[in-house]
């Protein structure tokens, strides 16, 4: 059984990464005076560019060809993929994730971005939310199977 890779850096990741990179330069450029401020803007792919196309607004971050990476390095039995590629298809939708969320928010209006932090606020604050449960739960288990294992 031969172990090939499947997944490679997909368009929609380079695009969005190399704007916000160039952006990011700017940026830094302009708080130095050296450059003037700009905004960030996305490649829009096949969205409108309409803040208010909810729906739409998922395409310029689409993770379809990452989700389609993983599915192939599972499905193959005889030439399967590596783990490698489940770590980079994985890591780049997530990022793009992240960065979908960041414009998502960036263009909410003040009464959205009120109910959701309202929101995860009270998740915050809650003793099984995400902080309580998820973060320090987790760290309390890999320290509980470290003593288990004995390393």
């Amino acid at each position: 059984m031969s172990v090939t890779g499947k997944a490679e850096l997909r368009d929609r990741f380079n695009t969005q990464f190399d704007s916000l990179t160039a952006t990011s330069k700017i940026l830094g450029d302009s708080l130095k005076g050296t450059a003037r401020r700009v905004n960030h803007k996305i490649d829009k792919h096949q969205w409108s560019g309409d803040v208010y196309d909810l729906d739409g607004i998922s395409s310029a971050f689409s993770r379809d060809e990452n989700a389609a990476d993983v599915a192939a390095a599972l499905a193959d039995v005889v030439d399967p993929g590596n783990f490698g590629d489940l770590m980079v298809s994985s890591m780049q939708g997530d990022y793009l994730a992240c960065m979908e969320r960041a414009f998502r928010s960036r263009n909410a209006s003040r009464v959205r971005r009120t109910i959701h932090a309202a929101a995860r606020r009270a998740g915050h604050g809650h003793e099984s939310g995400i902080l309580q449960r998820g973060v320090k739960g987790y760290l309390e288990a890999i320290l509980r199977f470290a003593k288990d294992i004995g390393q």
